[in-house]
């Protein structure tokens, strides 16, 4: 029924610029993958795509030889994966932008699995007093809750963000409209590390304002720890539109509500 892909794309301490340079490879996974099922004859939804493992950083697993082997396995170094300071605006900007991707590709990707869940890479750190929330857990609870049910096309023309040889568009968005098409809401990333964007929507809304929920933080290095939970979290805000033009702060999520 399907074809499994699975993608990590950086080590686990890549810097902010080189993450978003690279949020467009998941995409291009899933579009050379539609090319080989559509060279083997199983094209046009014949067979689904299952993105069934990925992340943005790689696991950090020293040992793992001598695991296989029954030998002695370094567990401390482990905790790495572990590391509070390694769950950034960028791992919540590049989940934001592969969710995006699939939900462009969303007549082929028929199923994507974050992968691990809890603690090493995962969304929810538990830890001996409690539960913390990474940044990526934020982004999961917007994609589920604030979408609308269906995906409509759109067009987004933007400069890139570069890192080397890597680039990126610097601005991701996706659409989507209720049954009626009475509700719109636009998820749109500004990768821009520290500038913000006047983006155009006067094709959208003729809206003086706009009603958004805003995911970003004090820098593109920020994450949530132990003491510190809130410091990455959405938060409700009205943007103003000025010239169809609204406001899209740096290393930041928007999901905009649309008249």
């Amino acid at each position: 029924d399907y074809v499994s892909v699975h993608g990590y794309y950086v080590r686990r301490t890549a810097p902010y610029i080189k993450c978003m340079a690279r949020t467009t490879r998941p995409e291009a996974d899933i579009v050379r993958t539609i090319k080989v099922l559509e060279k083997a004859g199983f094209g046009g939804g014949k067979v689904g795509i299952a993105f069934d493992e990925w992340n943005l950083r790689c696991w950090y697993h020293p040992g793992l030889g001598k695991f296989r082997r029954n030998d002695k396995v370094d567990y401390e170094a482990r905790r790495e994966n572990d590391m509070a300071s390694t769950y950034t605006m960028a791992d919540a900007l590049f989940t934001a932008c592969f969710l995006n991707t699939c939900l462009r590709h969303c007549d082929i990707v028929k199923m994507a699995n974050f992968s691990p869940v809890v603690n090493t890479r995962g969304a929810i750190f538990v830890h001996e007093k409690g539960i913390l929330k990474r940044t990526t857990y934020h982004v999961f609870k917007m994609y589920t809750n604030l979408l609308e049910p269906n995906v409509a096309p759109v067009e987004v023309k933007c400069g890139d963000i570069v890192n080397g040889k890597d680039s990126a568009p610097l601005i991701d968005a996706v659409l989507t409209v209720s049954d009626d098409d009475s509700r719109r809401v636009l998820a749109v990333v500004n990768k821009s590390p520290d500038k913000s964007v006047d983006f155009d929507i006067s094709a959208l809304t003729s809206g003086a304002s706009l009603k958004a929920t805003v995911l970003d933080g004090d820098s593109p290095d920020a994450y949530n720890d132990i003491g510190a939970e809130n410091r990455v979290v959405p938060h409700p805000a009205t943007l103003a539109v000025t010239d169809g033009k609204v406001t899209l702060a740096p290393h930041s999520l928007h999901f905009i509500t649309l008249r």
